[in-house]
């Protein structure tokens, strides 16, 4: 029977107190084993079904005792440390299964990872997502780590003063490291006085890029009498992962700001997206900072345009009420029209089809259809239905459908 020769096994390093990772390879090449005696014959269906079983291996061992055979020869046994490659392995993990709900866990896990990958718990980290409304730089709320670049860069400035300083640095971003932020040359470093105030004493600052393009920054620092080593840097292998995340986190900025647009707007022309853009940011900012949400006038002074529009009071909602309706009225279709073609044509696919569609009409009866919702339902309608009733109706005849529908 197949034995796993290959293991991985985990335990708490005494000297770090962090998890340390080992690879452990067993090879079996120089191993003989012989029946001593004669051996029952095996029921081989019966065996699978006891090694499916919690107590299979126990039950097997009544079957075929080990002191029927006699092993000769020797193993190999390799082990190697892989924390390293572990804890890359489990950013990306991170980042796969992350969702806004669980985004203070998902970066929980990352600062224990990259502690991990440096083998010191002393040494502290903080992502810093470069995010941006009409290509301008503004800071997104979001205290990933120890929230030393937020505090510095974000809280302590406006958000006029931190786009310059923020366009000044991303137009040439370039690595720092300071092994003391309190020598005499760092003294002489003006930026620096802000982490001193917070008791900082080493200091990397890492721009991350991704496709060429900075994406945000990476920070490490201790705290008291800890210090960087160079050898801390040894774990910048893992760069594509973080930048990864860090445009995840750019994504769902930007998706928050489109929610914002289609909540408190109508529908609004590409020309003129940008000034939305910027009141969406403004309602973003008071919600996060936790002051009131009130509504901005948009308005484009010294503007004239070449032609007029009315606009129409709550046509927003009245939109999307007209939409759910739509869809609604859709789903009821689809459904009639899969469950008569169940009668004479029943597949799996249709049962999966018309499940969706019941799904779907319980999203739509609770009102709670965002613009992600809207299209994904209409991928539904254009991916997935529609190629398969245009398949059946080559596969049977267009009367089949038409009488279906």
């Amino acid at each position: 029977m197949s034995v796993k020769t290959e293991q991985y096994h985990a335990g708490i390093n005494r000297e770090t107190g962090l998890l340390q990772y080992f690879q452990v390879h067993i090879n079996t090449d120089f191993l003989e084993v012989e029946p001593i005696g004669p051996l029952p014959t095996p029921d081989f269906g019966e065996i699978s079904l006891m090694l499916a079983e919690d107590e299979g291996y126990d039950l097997l061992l009544k079957m075929l005792p080990l002191t029927a055979f006699r092993f000769r020869g020797f193993c190999i046994v390799s082990i190697s440390d892989v924390t390293v490659q572990k804890a890359v392995e489990n950013i990306e993990n991170v980042r796969l299964n992350r969702t806004p709900d669980n985004d203070e866990t998902s970066y929980l896990n990352v600062i224990q990872s990259l502690k991990t990958i440096v083998g010191n718990k002393q040494i502290e980290f903080d992502l810093f997502p470069l995010v941006k409304i009409n290509n301008e730089p503004v800071y997104g709320y979001k205290k990933a780590g120890t929230g030393i670049l937020f505090e510095v860069w974000g809280e302590r400035l406006s958000p006029e003063v931190f786009r310059k300083q923020a366009k000044g640095y991303f137009s040439n971003p370039n690595s720092f490291f300071s092994h003391d932020l309190f020598g005499p040359k760092e003294m002489e470093i003006a930026f620096l006085e802000h982490f001193r105030k917070l008791k900082v004493r080493s200091l990397a600052l890492l721009p991350v890029f991704y496709n060429g393009k900075p994406v945000g920054v990476l920070a490490m620092h201790t705290w008291g009498d800890e210090t960087l080593k160079k050898r801390s840097f040894l774990c910048w292998s893992l760069h594509y992962r973080l930048c990864q995340l860090f445009e995840v986190y750019i994504d769902e900025f930007n998706l928050e700001i489109e929610n914002i647009i289609k909540e408190k707007f109508t529908s609004i022309q590409p020309s003129v997206q940008w000034k939305f853009n910027e009141v969406a940011w403004h309602y973003l900012h008071d919600r996060k900072k936790g002051l009131p949400e009130t509504a901005e006038t948009i308005c484009f002074n010294g503007v004239y345009p070449l032609y007029g529009a009315v606009d129409i009071r709550n046509s927003t909602i009245e939109r999307n009420k007209a939409i759910v309706t739509d869809l609604d009225t859709h789903l009821d279709l689809l459904m009639k029209t899969l469950q008569s073609l169940q009668e004479d044509h029943h597949s799996v696919l249709q049962e999966e089809m018309i499940y969706k569609c019941g799904k779907w009409k319980e999203t739509l009866g609770l009102q709670q259809l965002n613009g992600n919702d809207e299209n994904r339902l209409v991928t539904f309608f254009r991916e997935e239905t529609t190629p398969y009733l245009k398949h059946m109706s080559k596969q049977n005849g267009n009367s089949l459908i038409l009488r279906n529908t």
